[in-house]
């Protein structure tokens, strides 16, 4: 209930699930415990106030969707509850859904119940921040990657019986999010555009801003060893969390600072080629409604931090940042933003055009068109041509979603 309660005193939430179900209006309806009706006599009187708002549309054949809070899940449990002095409120729980979304390993046993793990955190409590895959034990495989090639590569489960969910470990092969899915595209497409890994001839070092439950750094370690990634994360209790409830480990090749992410990248700007980032990658949620952003915080798009970030990269250098925002104002601020400091400018939509990803390449020259993505995108369907697997199926398509970006 707190979850609702939280969403009709916000200003910007209901304009997110509006966004995020693709949908041209948001009735809510919030009940308490002294209406006892039924589910049907509900939705009866939703369908006639519609009727009244709208007399002369065709309701009955109308495309208008009911969503019953929590009746999309089978079960839902609570695990763990903490507030930082930091972040605030953080809660993970395990939720089994009635019709489980797509993209499961084919190596799961569909026909039994399938358990995801979540992440809320309280400033955005409306959604789940990361949602991952419980399976049974899983073994990936630890492949020897040639310093400049890249590869990507596909882990097995073992063959252990039904569990729990208190036996069961996160399955980093699944990718809910199409951002995930969009990010490694990105990854891989402008790598292959700047032949960045088969001229270098060393890893690709990485830097991911916010570490959340940490899958993201996970699956990319996964699918792509010739990543060196360094995560930023200014608390310490996000990161225990990722440890103790969603399998992140560090290991090498995969490490984790816990310090202040504007001042990394402005000692980053300021240091020599060696400490350059090849990949900057800013996936922190938003603290501040009243900034019109749900994603990043509006520092991270801000030109002070563009420019040092810029600065940042190594001179085939990409940036890419989660941005997500309900206000065509906010969206168009933030582009000029990104056009005053970036000429090479891409973006991705991602999740039902909810969620956007937005590429910034250090070089300004040669200019990429729409001509030059395309080559780009051939290149890689050829280096990828001897992977296999639904996961690099989804990246070629992502791959040729991504446009140029254009303010209007």
């Amino acid at each position: 209930m707190q979850l609702f309660q939280n969403l009709l005193v916000s200003t910007t939430r209901p304009w997110a699930l509006v966004r995020g179900q693709n949908t041209a209006r948001l009735l809510i309806v919030a009940l308490d415990a002294n209406h006892n009706v039924l589910v049907n006599e509900i939705e009866n009187d939703i369908f006639r106030l519609i009727k009244q708002l709208a007399p002369g549309d065709d309701i009955e054949n109308a495309n208008v969707e009911v969503t019953h809070a929590d009746v999309r899940y089978k079960q839902k449990k609570s695990l763990y509850k903490v507030t930082s002095t930091l972040t605030g409120p953080i809660a993970i729980e395990d939720v089994i859904y009635f019709n489980p979304p797509g993209g499961i390993p084919n190596t799961v046993d569909t026909s039994k119940d399938i358990i995801f793990r979540r992440i809320r955190f309280g400033r955005t409590e409306v959604f789940a921040q990361s949602e991952a895959l419980l399976a049974t034990q899983v073994q990936n495989k630890k492949v020897q990657a040639k310093k400049g090639k890249l590869r990507m590569v596909e882990s097995q489960p073992s063959d252990s019986q039904e569990a729990s969910s208190g036996d069961m470990k996160v399955d980093h092969r699944y990718v809910r999010s199409g951002l995930t899915n969009g990010m490694i595209s990105g990854l891989l497409l402008f790598s292959i555009h700047s032949k960045r890994t088969t001229s270098a001839g060393r890893l690709v070092k990485t830097v991911i801003i916010g570490l959340g439950a940490g899958l993201l750094p996970m699956c990319m370690r996964n699918y792509i060893p010739t990543l060196k990634i360094e995560v930023v994360e200014s608390d310490p209790v996000v990161l225990n969390v990722a440890k103790e409830y969603f399998s992140f480990e560090e290991a090498d090749g995969l490490k984790v600072h816990i310090t202040d992410a504007m001042k990394f990248v402005k000692e980053r700007a300021e240091g020599n080629n060696s400490s350059k980032i090849d990949v900057l990658i800013i996936e922190v949620d938003s603290s501040d409604s009243s900034s019109g952003l749900i994603c990043p915080e509006a520092e991270f798009v801000e030109e002070p931090f563009l420019l040092a970030a810029k600065d940042s990269l190594s001179d085939k250098g990409l940036l890419i940042v989660k941005f997500i925002t309900c206000y065509p104002g906010v969206r168009a601020a933030v582009y000029s933003n990104f056009e005053k400091v970036f000429s090479n400018l891409f973006c991705l939509h991602a999740d039902k055009g909810f969620n956007e990803l937005i590429f910034a390449l250090k070089k300004d020259s040669p200019f990429i068109g729409e001509e030059e993505l395309a080559q780009a995108c051939e290149a890689l369907q050829r280096s990828l041509e001897h992977n296999s697997g639904d996961w690099v199926k989804q990246a070629l398509v992502d791959s040729k979603k991504i446009k140029q970006l254009r303010k209007s």
